[in-house]
């Protein structure tokens, strides 16, 4: 997973309380003191740990996080007394394997299932309570040179009154089912099946005639469950597949052989240039402490004492450093002509310091100053780290103080 702030980040929470603290630190082994006494006050250097207050805190539900092509697909549904409940679906796009003949799919091609396989590499929530989840078929194209958000508007795409397969799953590990079929999901694989062999060879006719399919918990799965993330960097191993028996060409009324046709799905795009997968998350935070907590950021706007952070999409801090803030900042400076700040630290407290919280919590939070772009500040950069660089931010809880720093 990437940080604690983007789509694709841990999908936990927890309530903060924000302090801020800049030191000034400077050092140095060598005796630098020999004629310190002929440089004028107003030039020698100082070394000063201060304290600076003024930041103003609000809560903020984004709806604008990128959630397109991310790797990962995330499906699910999970409830929280203190967060609400959460609904995570996923839009994918498929390209075809091999077929199973140079001719395509055989002699008169009899259905026997439909199997959806998806690798899980991360969950949230209850994994011990089965879900059933509804496979839709798109019905508007998505681009795969454009960029869509968490706030992706699903009723645009795809007509939720008309699933075409279901399948139930619970546990941890990867997802291996048979899908149940409605008559409209017959329907389609019939398509699938007639489709002629050069739409087959040809990743992008395939894809214009078949925009993928959404998957997301069925309207009467249980709502205080688990989220699913599937890992979607690789190639041939996601999919949905069809077997199939074929007719032997001399005798019609003899089974020939048991065949296979895979729909794969992945966001490598160096394999399949033209795929998309598209994260949909919604919130429905009603009852809930956090929902008397949204508002806007404007510097008129309330400010909060305690605001939430939850993963996946959810509500975030939005911190304002205020005109005192940088009065004061600026108050260091009296009687010098410069300052160096060499080290500032920003200490976000947990409201409520307890281990079952600090074991639910967020294990890093970063600061953003464009969420829509997720440009972070300039001391953390998630491409260097996941190089093997270190950054100079740390972000992480420190269990022993209740504390990010």
């Amino acid at each position: 997973m990437k940080n604690c702030y983007s789509f694709c980040s841990t999908l936990k929470g927890l309530a903060l309380a924000a302090a801020i603290a800049v030191a000034a630190i400077a050092c140095s082994s060598v005796d630098n003191n020999f004629g310190y006494e002929l440089i004028p006050d107003d030039q020698r250097m100082v070394t000063r740990i201060d304290t600076l207050v003024g930041v103003k805190t609000y809560q903020a539900q984004p709806d604008s996080i990128p959630s397109s092509n991310t790797g990962m697909a995330y499906f699910g549904s999970t409830e929280s007394e203190i967060y609400g409940r959460r609904t995570n679906g996923v839009l994918l796009q498929f390209y075809p394997g091999s077929l199973p003949y140079e001719g395509g799919l055989g002699i008169d091609p009899i259905l026997d299932s439909v199997v959806i396989r998806m690798e899980v590499t991360a969950t949230d929530g209850d994994t011990n309570v089965e879900q059933t989840f509804d496979v839709f078929r798109v019905v508007k194209p998505v681009s795969p040179d454009s960029t869509y958000y968490t706030s992706f508007p699903v009723e645009e795409y795809v007509d939720l009154s008309q699933p075409l397969f279901s399948f139930t799953h619970k546990g941890n590990s990867s997802i291996e089912k048979k899908m149940s079929r409605t008559a409209l999901g017959d329907l389609f694989l019939k398509e699938i099946m007639e489709t002629d062999t050069a739409t087959f060879n040809s990743d992008s006719l395939f894809g214009i005639k078949f925009l993928g399919v959404f998957i997301t918990p069925a309207a009467s799965s249980p709502k205080k469950a688990a989220t699913y993330g599937v890992d979607l960097s690789g190639v041939n191993f996601n999919r949905i597949a069809l077997y199939l028996r074929d007719h032997d060409s001399v005798d019609m009324s003899m089974i020939k052989d048991t065949i296979l046709l895979a729909l794969y799905t992945t966001d490598d795009r160096t394999y399949a240039p033209r795929n998309s997968s598209v994260n949909s998350v919604t919130f429905d935070y009603a009852g809930t402490p956090v929902e008397p907590l949204l508002n806007d950021t404007l510097p008129a706007s309330p400010t909060r004492a305690t605001v939430y952070a939850v993963g996946g999409g959810g509500v975030m801090p939005y911190l304002r450093f205020t005109d005192e803030f940088v009065a004061r900042l600026r108050g260091l400076m009296e009687g010098y002509s410069a300052m160096s700040v060499s080290q500032a630290r920003m200490l976000v407290h947990m409201s409520d310091w307890t281990t079952d919280n600090m074991d639910e919590a967020l294990t890093r939070l970063v600061p953003y100053t464009n969420i829509t772009s997720l440009a972070t500040i300039p001391d953390y950069s998630f491409s260097l780290e996941a190089m093997g660089s270190t950054s100079a931010f740390d972000g992480t809880l420190n269990r022993s103080n209740g504390y990010y720093y």
